[in-house]
């Protein structure tokens, strides 16, 4: 201790020699198990239903990046700190446009059966009718100027509906928009599959079925599926995926009591991009893009990698939950932790060399 300090310099250095060493850099670094029992009893009320563990793409997505990001983020609802302005019609324009074409599909469905080319002009009708609904009830739209930004959000969202409209003309006509943005879910071997797969359309001739997923944004290609293999210390090595929302969806198709296709194999999956007015197979065994000159899709026989490690991940996911581990993976890079939004309650990275 200083011999010459003011008290409370005395009393600071007391308590610093005081503290374990070496000191603790991270409450994460080893699995919490059953104590304490409060988090234990967070994690069932959150993650489980009758004692199965609730899983979702967005969970594995997380999880499988990293076990401590998903517990920050989900269990403890540490939210992410952002710098990035946004307009609010910017925001929500993903959710008019599945709000729109849901409704849109709903009415093919109950007055035509099938998805008509023919058809095509009142089609556009109906969803310009859909979208200024959906933008004038929206809640943010208030005030003297609503009315110009309701009918310029409006236009916006129709011409990216018309392109989807067409793109299902080209594809898709003679197909039943079977199954629109409801809830599919199924329990096996202890776990509850669950997720909301925006459009499964069925081709009533042979009962093909293609999963659609909408996309406002940036949507990913089967790049995003291809198996990375990551070396664990200590372990055998082990695999993730880029995106686990097409196999979940694959999944939940094949095997929800609600899919219209429950108990098929499904071999038709696809991104529909609004933005870019295409669709883009991830898996695909049919015809309807033989004639792409650069095939970036898989058939579903090839995708059957992407599937046994989305299993994998869907095993490794419920063993964390059933023992409250949160752990930090091993062999992480520390480029991840650089660019994880938790960094700073993690603390991985203040630690000497990496190391805690």
């Amino acid at each position: 201790r200083p011999d010459r300090a003011y008290r409370a310099q005395t009393e600071g250095y007391d308590r610093y020699v005081a503290r374990a060493w070496p000191p603790a850099v991270s409450y994460l670094s080893k699995p919490y198990g059953a104590e304490p029992a409060a988090l234990s009893a967070r994690i069932a009320d959150i993650q489980t239903l009758d004692g199965a563990v609730r899983v979702s793409q967005s969970d594995l997505e997380k999880f499988c990046s990293c076990n401590a990001s998903w517990f920050l983020s989900r269990a403890l609802g540490v939210e992410p700190m952002t710098r990035d302005a946004e307009l609010p019609n910017e925001r929500n324009l993903g959710l008019l446009y599945h709000a729109v074409l849901r409704d849109l599909y709903a009415r093919v469905r109950d007055e035509d059966g099938v998805f008509s080319s023919k058809r095509l002009a009142d089609y556009a009708e109906w969803a310009a009718s859909f979208a200024r609904k959906a933008t004038s009830d929206h809640a943010e739209f208030r005030g003297p100027l609503a009315a110009p930004l309701i009918e310029t959000l409006a236009r916006r969202v129709t011409d990216g509906i018309a392109g989807i409209l067409e793109l299902d003309a080209k594809h898709l006509d003679g197909y039943v928009p079977a199954y629109l943005e409801h809830d599919l879910s199924f329990s096996e071997d202890g776990v509850r599959y669950y997720g909301k797969v925006d459009r499964i359309s069925v081709n009533p001739a042979d009962g093909t079925a293609v999963i659609i997923d909408y996309k406002s944004g940036k949507a990913r290609g089967p790049s995003a599926y291809a198996v990375e293999e990551v070396e664990e210390e200590g372990d055998e090595d082990s695999a993730v995926l880029g995106d686990y929302q097409i196999p979940m969806y694959v999944r939940l198709a094949e095997q929800s009591p609600q899919s219209p296709c429950r108990g098929k194999r499904v071999g038709e999956a696809w991104f529909a991009s609004i933005k870019e007015r295409k669709f883009k197979p991830v898996v695909s065994d049919g015809e309807p893009f033989a004639s792409m000159r650069k095939k970036t899709f898989v058939t579903r026989e090839a995708f059957a990698d992407a599937m046994r490690v989305f299993d994998s991940g869907v095993k490794s996911f419920a063993d964390a939950v059933a023992g409250n581990d949160w752990t930090r993976p091993k062999g992480l890079d520390r480029s991840v932790c650089a660019g994880c939004d938790f960094r700073a309650v993690c603390r991985y990275l203040y630690s000497v060399g990496g190391r805690s």
